[in-house]
């Protein structure tokens, strides 16, 4: 399936993605969108890989990590859902 640039968006031909024409005219919605697609290695605003992250807490079924861009000055909470439990082992109780 094919993916056509919408006004305001062009295509990256090297790793396939839609980047808006212009970075700063981006919404929130389009810069998550284009984190997790990088599967969050770049600051979705200055897109340079210089993130710190917090401890991470765990919450029942999720997790969050407090991100700042140390580049930018930018900050997030990255959330995390979890997707499959692997490595089971049955306790010998």
């Amino acid at each position: 399936m094919k993916t056509r640039p919408k006004e305001g968006q062009e295509f990256n031909r090297k790793n396939r993605t839609l980047k808006a024409s212009n970075p700063d005219e981006m919404t929130i919605a389009q810069r998550t969108k284009a984190y997790k697609e990088q599967n969050g290695e770049k600051c979705m605003f200055c897109w340079r890989p210089q993130l710190q992250g917090e401890d991470v807490n765990i919450e029942s079924g999720q997790a969050s990590q407090n991100i700042t861009c140390s580049a930018c000055g930018a900050s997030w909470t990255d959330v995390y859902v979890l997707a499959n439990a692997v490595n089971i082992t049955k306790g010998g109780a």
